[in-house]
């Protein structure tokens, strides 16, 4: 994404972090939290962020390198997010592979099918997320921590822009589901903690119920 002018890889893992591409503007920082708290992994890159407006992607999401062309003109200047749809891959590590080898982004997209609106990609002002204290650190596991996001978000005035064109899509790449046990889906706990923690000051790095890691850069 040329338009980038930081990339910051959050690695959440035991391991340091390997980066095989060369890019100035690329940076890592190892963090670890066996309960998986992707709240505190996103606000450690939010922390970290320099460029005045922020866009999160998942690991196992690839996007068009020119995705944030569509998306900073549309929260540039504005109390706006943009959260795009995505499409994903069918099952099984040769239909990624199919994906990953089509050259033109109109030929990876063929072999997808629609998903859903992509609420942990967002783009939006740096400033509003910092507003409401980033993500909630107190939910674990997977389930409803961007949903949470985008309604804290808009609870204060921030618009939304839903990304519909298809050639600025990004792909979920399929993969087997890792560490169950460790982390599990907890869209019920969650939600309750969603409908618990409704003014800013609950939400994030101000309360921490839990001890982590010390952050390494």
């Amino acid at each position: 994404m040329e338009e980038a002018t930081e990339i910051i890889v959050v690695n959440n893992d035991t391991q340091p972090a390997e980066i095989t591409v060369d890019d100035g503007r690329i940076r890592t920082i190892d963090i670890y939290c066996k309960a998986w708290n992707s709240g505190w992994a996103r606000n450690v890159g939010l922390t970290a962020a320099k460029h005045p407006i922020i866009a999160t992607i998942d690991a196992d999401v690839i996007v068009h390198p020119r995705y944030l062309t569509v998306a900073l003109p549309l929260v540039q200047d504005r109390k706006m997010m943009y959260v795009a749809s995505l499409m994903k891959t069918e099952k099984g590590e040769d239909a990624v592979q199919d994906v990953l080898s089509q050259e033109n982004w109109n030929g990876k997209m063929k072999l997808c099918t629609p998903y859903r609106y992509a609420q942990g990609l967002i783009v939006v002002q740096k400033q509003y997320a910092m507003q409401i204290h980033g993500w909630n650190e107190m939910m674990f596991g997977w389930g409803k921590i961007d949903n949470s996001m985008v309604a804290r978000l808009r609870s204060q005035k921030v618009k939304v822009s839903r990304g519909t064109r298809a050639d600025n899509t990004p792909i979920h790449l399929w993969h087997e589901k890792v560490h169950d046990d460790e982390y599990p889906r907890r869209p019920l706990e969650n939600r309750q903690l969603s409908s618990k923690y409704k003014e800013p000051k609950f939400w994030g790095q101000q309360d921490k119920p839990y001890s982590l890691a010390e952050t390494q850069e």
